[in-house]
C-alpha cells in the first residue's frame, strides 16, 4: 500500500498499522516519496531531467 496525504492526515497511523505485520514476520518497507522515485530511477538505468 502506498499512502500519499498532505501533512497531519494521519500517516503516522498508518504506519503504525505496518508494525504488526514485521513483528509476525512479513516484511514491509517505509520509505519517503523521494526514496522511491530515486530506487525507480535507477532501477531503470536513470532518468533525465527536460
Amino acid at each position: 500500500m502506498i499512502f500519499l496525504r498532505p501533512l497531519g492526515t494521519g500517516k503516522t497511523l498508518f504506519t503504525s498499522l505496518g508494525i504488526r505485520p514485521c513483528q509476525t514476520g512479513h516484511r514491509v518497507a517505509f520509505v519517503i516519496a523521494a526514496q522511491w522515485v530515486t530506487r525507480l530511477a535507477a532501477a531503470h538505468g536513470g532518468f533525465e531531467c527536460r
